[in-house]
């Protein structure tokens, strides 16, 4: 996690906002705090108040010291003036709506991607052939990741909707008002839609697979999780191309104690090269 998987979308995200680097840090344990489940409530209070208080810090600063950045073009618009065109502020956004945009975007856009690239990396290194695969013919990068997508799904429970009518999914009864939770990881293992479907394979081309949500409500960020996983699994399995499991499988620690599936280490070895 700490020497692949996390620094990939920390770089990224960081770059792409405008967020110093060097305090990743700090937003990824603040991050990692209202994500675990079970925390006390004192403990997500005090990680909750320091991620606002510290995306406030940098959207102030921000406006003082534009930059080419995401946060800065949602500050100060296309002219670089506070509230200009193009800004957020000028589009009707409060201070407060503001800050809660620029924390989504800077939680989600490493916690996710970065789970998903470790687990991922599991998943391919508990099957030999799947990772040769991936290593070896390039062309099948976008089928293998829309596959790893499926086949570990990292946020399982993803979708909560609201019935507006009485109505009966899968002979169980919903009344008008009721909460539904949609299982997307289930949905991924459907057999009706996949076959094998608890079989990984990345020649497959799962193009139902819903890991990103569906129709007019998907994630903002699932293209630049694609490209940062397009590059990522290819460039790590051909730079150490012996690369396997240090521990039996079952002994790689998974996140069920966390809202985003995953693993919370990953032990590794490999063939030092000769010559």
């Amino acid at each position: 996690m700490t020497s692949f998987a996390q620094p990939i979308p920390s770089l990224v995200i960081c770059e792409l906002l405008g967020v110093p680097y060097e305090d990743r840090a700090d937003f990824q344990r603040w991050a990692t705090v209202l994500l675990r489940l079970g925390q006390r409530e004192e403990e997500v209070y005090a990680a909750r108040d320091a991620l606002w208080e510290y995306m406030r810090g940098l959207i102030g600063a921000k406006r003082h010291r534009p930059d080419e950045a995401l946060l800065s073009r949602l500050v100060n618009g296309d002219n670089g003036t506070p509230g200009g065109p193009g800004s957020a502020t000028a589009a009707g956004l409060t201070a407060e709506e503001l800050t809660g945009v620029g924390l989504l975007l800077l939680v989600a856009g490493h916690e996710t991607t970065a789970n998903m690239l470790s687990l991922g990396t599991y998943a391919l290194l508990r099957h030999p052939e799947q990772s040769r695969g991936v290593r070896e013919r390039p062309e099948l990068i976008d089928h293998a990741v829309e596959e790893l997508l499926r086949y570990l799904t990292i946020v399982q429970f993803g979708i909560v909707r609201v019935a507006r009518e009485d109505l009966e999914i899968a002979g169980a009864r919903v009344r008008a008002g009721e909460t539904v939770v949609g299982a997307l990881a289930s949905a991924n293992r459907d057999p009706s839609r996949f076959a094998a479907p608890d079989t990984l394979d990345v020649t497959r081309d799962p193009g139902d697979q819903i890991a990103f949500g569906h129709g007019i409500h998907q994630c903002l960020g699932q293209h630049l999780a694609r490209m940062e996983m397009r590059t990522g699994f290819p460039a790590l399995l051909r730079r150490f191309p012996t690369l396997r499991l240090a521990v039996p499988p079952d002994e790689v620690p998974l996140r069920h104690d966390m809202l985003i599936y995953g693993v919370h280490r990953l032990p590794v070895t490999w063939d030092r090269a000769v010559g």
